[in-house]
């Protein structure tokens, strides 16, 4: 139970919402390209490309740095 509890928080902590519809892996994310209307699109390590709203854009910004 100790070790499914630990991988657990390791999750969550690895964790952050970057739009309504999606939490994402930071541990996976490659970079993230900023468009002009505050948005933005997260690109990960298997190619995927995840939008980011411009509401939660400055919380992904300041997790990123």
């Amino acid at each position: 139970h100790t070790a499914y509890r630990r991988q657990r928080q390791m999750c969550i902590r690895d964790s952050l919402k970057v739009h309504r519809s999606y939490i994402v892996n930071t541990t996976k994310i490659l970079s993230l390209d900023r468009k002009t209307a505050g948005t933005g699109q997260l690109i990960l390590d298997n190619d995927t490309s995840i939008p980011v709203s411009r509401r939660i854009m400055p919380k992904v910004r300041e997790s990123l740095a």
